[in-house]
């Protein structure tokens, strides 16, 4: 398997070893490099760019326990490596990544016409787009599900949540549910009895808009918009991340350092904290990660 794969060319495997051959001759010997840590005003501004939460009142939501990737309309070989690819950066956060065969909550589809597929999705789908009806705080609301539609993006995707409370039980009132909504835990000046779970992902990538996306890169980048909430208009521009892959620059080969901080540290955040107080704490958690000594790694597939 060759994981620098694109969707438009093959680049020769003659050039790649060339250059691998010269790396590996290069006298340079990588070390541990310990970089100045940012700012907490620089994590802070990286997290309010990419961030997505449902509403003002609403934190920053993310998936409990294990995740099921499905890749949809593609050949099995770019399925499969799609599919561990993203089961890795999963690894980042904590979560369990369930066996093939599961009932999926990240659903990948490939398709020719994202548009089409999405209108498909509204008109035909609608109960798995938006399965508690038009309940606040479960997804984005009419105006993304427009721009779900509408936008003219290579990958785009809509999310399902719900809120709970300390026990993990749904804390709000849905469609054919109980009208009193018992929750289990108190509420202070810090901290309340609610969370906010990410229930799964949709994710449309449209397949003639890819270029010269890498499966790596294309794996790293769908991993990102699945396990968290990004804002599909966010402008990136200063910092480092896959989330820049469609920006038209030079974008990274896979997660870079901001991406795996801002994965690990949201994992790791007290959600039951107001909204306010779990950004300050990621934005914290950041700071630090990023702090931490980077080692390059080469990875080499000579397949």
């Amino acid at each position: 398997m060759d994981t620098q794969t694109s969707f438009s060319t093959h680049r020769s495997g003659k050039s790649r070893w060339l250059a691998l051959l010269a790396l590996v001759l290069a006298p340079t010997a990588f070390a541990a490099e310990a970089k100045e840590p940012p700012s907490f005003d620089r994590t802070l501004g990286f997290i309010n760019e990419l961030s997505d939460p449902v509403g003002s009142g609403f934190g920053l939501a993310r998936m409990e326990s294990s995740v099921c990737f499905r890749v949809h309309n593609a050949p099995a070989d770019m399925s499969d490596y799609l599919q561990q690819r993203m089961a890795k950066t999963a690894a980042v956060t904590g979560l369990a990544v369930q066996q093939p065969g599961c009932v999926p909550n990240v659903d990948v589809v490939f398709t020719d016409d994202a548009k089409a597929s999405a209108r498909y999705f509204i008109r035909e789908k609608n109960q798995l787009l938006r399965p508690f009806g038009n309940v606040a705080g479960t997804t984005q609301g009419a105006q993304a599900l427009h721009d779900f539609a509408r936008l003219d993006a290579p990958v785009r995707w809509w999310q399902t949540t719900v809120q709970v409370d300390w026990n993990g039980d749904v804390a709000m009132n849905l469609p054919h549910g109980n009208s009193l909504v018992p929750v289990a835990g108190g509420t202070s000046h810090l901290a309340q009895g609610i969370r906010d779970r990410l229930l799964g992902s949709l994710i449309l990538v449209e397949i003639g808009k890819l270029g010269d996306t890498s499966w790596d890169q294309l794996a790293d980048y769908l991993a990102m918009v699945a396990l968290v909430q990004v804002n599909p208009q966010a402008r990136l521009a200063g910092y480092d991340s896959i989330l820049k892959l469609f920006d038209f620059g030079a974008a990274p080969q896979s997660l870079t350092a901001w991406d795996t901080a801002y994965l690990s540290s949201l994992y790791s955040i007290n959600r039951h904290l107001y909204p306010h107080a779990q950004q300050g704490q990621l934005a914290d958690l950041m700071r630090r990660s990023l702090q931490q000594p980077q080692v390059p790694q080469l990875a080499v597939n000579p397949k």
